[in-house]
């Protein structure tokens, strides 16, 4: 399902979200199960999920719809909307995760990746399911209403935040988890708000010098360390991949200082934000042809 675009005519672009079931072969394809019971048919094999869980399908084999009881969203994007150059070719290389730390591209293993543990359905919590439908209804307030000349670049932006909760989600879901994975998945599903830490140490009943020690016991870093380093990451994301402007990639995940993101993004990444951009453009026009 594409959506036509009302700037520029004869323009569609390869997004589309609904309310309901709907599947698209060939594109990335998120089934958001808010409640109830899905089942599925994806070629020779049955898939089925109850809610809130997240459905994560891509490939070319014919899915249709066995079952439904409760309410679902349904949003697909097909690679090249992410960028030209990601094409089912490169996305099935052996190089592939290689190239996509390389140039930012995302791993997209909640589509790729099975396990016994996980087949296409990741079961949500409380807090991911919330977040999952918030931005459910960001995108498809943009794809509807088109606010902005840029409203493609702000869906992408959207879908870097569903990816980071969700290939969270993932690795927590395989893992186990461990004791700080309640707290890291309200930071990742607060990323781009108006985060405290402070009010999250209260809301799991523990202090600052605690959660020090554990974060730096396992990740080898602070909370806000790790806080600042995941809106570095998702910034650079969205400047690799947008032309949404630098100072509004900023201010949107709470970098409300213009001067201490460029310096904060220097530090971590070597390169100006801008300089960044255009760099990671020219590299994948130089790189992937």
């Amino acid at each position: 399902m594409d959506t036509k675009c009302k700037y520029n005519k004869g323009r569609f672009v390869s997004v589309g979200i609904t309310d309901g079931f709907s599947y698209s072969p060939g594109q990335f394809n998120i089934i958001l199960l808010k409640k109830g019971y899905l089942s599925l048919k994806c070629g020779n094999n049955r898939l089925i999920a109850n809610g809130p869980s997240l459905i994560s399908l891509y490939g070319t084999e014919e899915v249709t719809l066995g079952a439904l009881k409760g309410s679902v969203a349904s949003f697909n994007f097909a690679p090249q909307f992410i960028n030209i150059h990601l094409s089912s070719r490169l996305l099935s290389s052996e190089d592939y995760l290689s190239i996509a730390a390389e140039h930012l591209f995302p791993s997209f293993r909640i589509f790729t990746h099975h396990s016994d543990a996980y087949g296409g359905v990741l079961p949500l919590g409380e807090t991911s399911s919330q977040r999952m439908n918030v931005l459910f209804d960001r995108i498809s307030v943009l794809t509807s209403k088109q606010p902005t000349f840029k409203w493609s670049c702000k869906v992408r932006s959207e879908i870097f935040l569903i990816l980071d909760l969700a290939e969270f989600n993932l690795s927590t879901f395989e893992s186990g988890g461990n004791e700080l994975s309640d707290m890291l998945e309200s930071i990742h599903a607060k990323i781009d708000t108006n985060l405290s830490l402070l009010s999250l140490f209260k809301t799991y009943n523990t202090t600052a010098p605690t959660v020090s020690r554990k974060f730096k016991k396992l990740f080898g870093t602070t909370a806000i360390n790790y806080v600042l380093n995941l809106r570095l990451t998702l910034c650079s994301c969205v400047l690799a991949f947008t032309d949404i402007n630098v100072n509004e990639i900023a201010e949107s995940y709470e970098f409300n200082d213009s001067t201490y993101f460029a310096r904060m993004f220097k530090r971590q990444f070597g390169l100006a934000p801008l300089d960044f951009r255009i760099k990671k453009r020219s590299d994948r026009d130089n790189n992937l042809k």
